[in-house]
């Protein structure tokens, strides 16, 4: 029997619970296209029918009856039916960041359950207290929640044997690495940041954020940092080299570079120069 999609009552305030649902049903699944992802965490099984899902740097993954799927929110995503019957899932949506960093989630998660029927309890349950107000029945919604992901956690920890398959990506990492090596390998050309994230599919200001949680430093400075460290190597190996030179090979202006030079380093490209020569002679000596 199909449960039609209901909100969770408890909305507001939810007393800042580390997990908290918000939608719950099971249902025919449609073609769904969300380029900025969706506002909650989805754990998704599917019934009856098939379908596959596309999240942008992973391989195109299918959906068959006895798979359990979990994406993070804010993951850009689409998935579709492709099975002749009605591709029918149960689903859960919820917030709780805290709990999935604290178990180290990825951003996407697939597995299969030899048995479906801890996660259909559990769901069924999560569906009748939606229309239930009272407090007592958000706190019990709450611990069904945390049931439910401690049950899909414990099938991640065996793949191969219980589950039969498992598939982990995190796609929003791996942006991440290739736009690290993206710089490493293009430091010393012209980089407009705002193109750069368009083309990994995120606003520039969005992947400043993912990018300075990963690394530290959001993007302009990890790409200073590049381009001063190749400017270190260049001014100790090459006494003769021009300061002008060295920074058209770290692509900035000879201006600019000096100011940033030692404003990061301390110094001056000339000074650094003659310190790292005197340096080497004494090691000669």
């Amino acid at each position: 029997m199909l449960l039609p999609i209901r909100f969770f009552p408890w909305q507001d305030d939810y007393f800042n619970l580390p997990l908290r649902p918000y939608t719950v049903g099971y249902h025919q699944e449609n073609h769904i296209i969300r380029p900025e992802g969706y506002s909650a965490s989805q754990l998704l099984i599917t019934l009856n029918g098939k379908g596959r899902l596309r999240v942008q740097g992973m391989e195109e993954q299918e959906f068959a009856p006895g798979n359990v799927m979990f994406l993070r929110a804010k993951v850009p995503h689409e998935y579709y039916p492709v099975s002749e019957e009605p591709w029918e899932t149960a689903f859960v949506s919820f917030h709780g960041d805290a709990f999935l960093d604290l178990y180290q989630f990825p951003d996407f998660l697939l597995t299969k359950a030899e048995s479906l029927t801890p996660f259909f309890s559990i769901i069924e349950e999560l569906w009748a207290l939606t229309i239930q107000k009272e407090e007592e029945a958000m706190w019990t919604a709450a611990k069904q929640l945390y049931a439910l992901l401690l049950e899909f956690y414990r099938l991640t920890l065996t793949p191969g044997k219980r589950n039969g398959t498992f598939y982990s990506w995190n796609p929003r990492e791996t942006a991440l690495v290739r736009v690290a090596d993206y710089l490493k390998e293009n430091f010393s050309c012209p980089i407009i940041m705002s193109e750069l994230a368009k083309s990994m599919g995120y606003t520039q200001q969005h992947l400043n954020r993912l990018f300075k949680k990963e690394f530290g430093m959001n993007l302009h400075r990890y790409l200073q940092e590049i381009r001063l460290e190749k400017a270190r190597c260049l001014l100790h190996d090459n006494p003769d080299m021009s300061i002008q030179e060295v920074a058209t090979r770290i692509g900035l202006e000879t201006g600019y570079f000096i100011r940033v030079f030692r404003r990061y380093v301390g110094i001056t490209p000339t000074q650094f120069k003659q310190t790292s020569n005197l340096y080497s002679r004494d090691v000669i000596t």
